[in-house]
């Protein structure tokens, strides 16, 4: 709860930055770039810098459950890499839905999208307690269904824009990160990616709502925003039971 909060503060704090520069990028290719090159980067740092966050609530062991070996991953560094991807998909987030700029807003949705589909799936199969295998169903089924909407939507503006089907790099290396946790360790890095995932989307879909002038594509973010707060409202659910021992 307390880190959900830290995240919505910030993304309150992002868009107040993003309204009062002009100057602010808009180029979200650039942040997610950016964010690519946190992971790297993090990836050579991250053993010695992980304790405090290991900390709440992500329990991680050495040995041979505790890693893919042939991703050349350990839990530790993928929880680091994960955690340093978020300041950089909060700021695109924030950044592309404030700044009205559809093409940033529909592609930015296409993506998270896709990376809730994949992550929910993968849930299904690998999620520890039933509780997750059902919250990764509902999400994979929810964003199949809004990735319909919003090519129904782009349809509706008369817009040229073919959806992304592939993740770019920060996605894609949360998706290998979930991939690569160990079995007794999923079902925590799931919920903690969801929780930065989907108040990355909530602070996109709200943005756009407010600052869009695309009536198909603003209409879609509202009906959006509730579905992904919903989301977010039972993963802080969960997170909450995790932490309390239920």
């Amino acid at each position: 709860m307390i880190r959900t909060i830290t995240l919505l503060a910030s993304a309150s704090a992002l868009a107040l930055a993003a309204c009062s520069d002009d100057s602010y990028e808009t180029d979200t290719d650039t942040d997610m770039d950016t964010s690519a090159e946190m992971n790297s980067a993090m990836g050579d740092e991250a053993d010695g810098e992980t304790d405090g966050e290991l900390d709440e609530g992500m329990r991680y062991e050495s040995g041979e459950d505790a890693a893919d070996d042939d991703l050349g991953q350990s839990p530790p560094v993928n929880f680091a890499q994960d955690t340093a991807s978020v300041p950089a998909g909060l700021t695109a987030a924030v950044v592309a839905g404030l700044s009205g700029d559809v093409d940033a807003y529909v592609r930015n949705v296409a993506l998270g999208n896709e990376y809730e589909i994949q992550a929910g799936r993968i849930a299904m199969e690998r999620g520890n307690s039933e509780e997750v295998r059902q919250l990764g169903e509902m999400i994979a089924t929810d964003h199949e269904q809004l990735q319909t909407e919003l090519r129904t939507a782009v349809e509706a503006a008369g817009l040229d824009f073919d959806l992304p089907t592939e993740l770019e790099g920060r996605r894609q290396g949360m998706i290998d990160n979930l991939n690569a946790a160990a079995d007794m360790d999923f079902d925590a890095a799931f919920l903690s990616q969801q929780e930065s995932a989907h108040v990355e989307a909530v602070a996109l879909h709200e943005g756009f709502e407010a600052s869009g002038d695309v009536d198909a594509l603003t209409d879609y973010a509202g009906s959006a925003g509730n579905v992904v707060q919903g989301h977010l409202d039972e993963v802080t659910a969960h997170l909450g039971a995790a932490v309390d021992g239920d």
